[in-house]
């Protein structure tokens, strides 16, 4: 059976969240290397404090680049029908949603959003009607 459109552009969209997951990791990464002149636009002016940041990007940037292994990970599976992989991404999705409206509302950055939204799209496509459920239950 071929692969429905929803599923398809679920994929796509796991896919598009992998790659800006690897870009904000080089961002972060790439901040590391400018830690003060940071640390100087946040008013950060101790030791401690740029070397709370240096860390802080650090986490930052491993963190998004294991989200886009997973994001790749994922993506792959689910585009082959694999069950489990959807219904764990339903589950690793879901929370990630949650951590994103819970972020999006303490800092009140609408980019938050984002990583809030994108997983419940994705969700709501790998479970649309009967043709996402015929390509899943073919047990690939």
């Amino acid at each position: 059976m071929n692969r429905p459109a929803p599923v398809t552009f679920a994929t796509a969209l796991m896919w598009i969240g992998a790659v800006i997951s690897g870009l904000l990791a080089i961002t972060s990464f790439l901040a590391m290397g400018k830690v003060k002149e940071v640390a100087a636009d946040l008013g950060l002016t101790t030791q401690a404090d740029i070397d709370g940041l240096k860390t802080a990007l650090m986490i930052a940037g491993i963190v998004l680049l294991i989200v886009a292994a997973i994001d790749v990970l994922f993506a792959t599976r689910i585009g082959r029908g694999g069950r489990t992989a959807r219904l764990i991404y339903t589950i690793l999705g879901g929370l990630g949603a949650l951590a994103g409206i819970s972020s999006a509302i303490a800092t009140h950055q609408s980019g938050h959003w984002l990583t809030a939204v994108l997983p419940l799209i994705v969700i709501g496509l790998l479970w649309l009607p009967a043709s996402s459920k015929q390509f899943f239950d073919q047990g690939r």
